[in-house]
């Protein structure tokens, strides 16, 4: 949690982190199964940690954000909208 204060600090608007912990977890949190199993590779526990940037203010391709990243061992597995898209 001490990236997420350290991002929220900085540059998150926002960010949501939840435990998957049966595969039940994904329909009830809303969660892209296919995004976490593509990381995980179908194993569970896993904790999902959704991150939200002012686009105006940052960019999650910043210098700054992705050392933290992965500084974490986190790394992005998806950037919406442009991945999305």
């Amino acid at each position: 949690m001490i990236v997420l204060r350290a991002l929220r600090a900085n540059a998150l608007a926002g960010y949501r982190v939840v435990a998957i912990t049966q595969p039940d977890d994904f329909e009830e949190e809303g969660i892209d199964r296919g995004i976490v199993e593509s990381i995980t590779g179908g194993r569970l526990p896993a904790t999902y940690i959704s991150l939200t940037f002012d686009l105006d203010e940052h960019s999650p391709d910043d210098d700054e954000i992705g050392s933290l990243l992965s500084g974490s061992g986190m790394g992005l597995a998806l950037s919406y909208p442009s991945q999305a898209e």
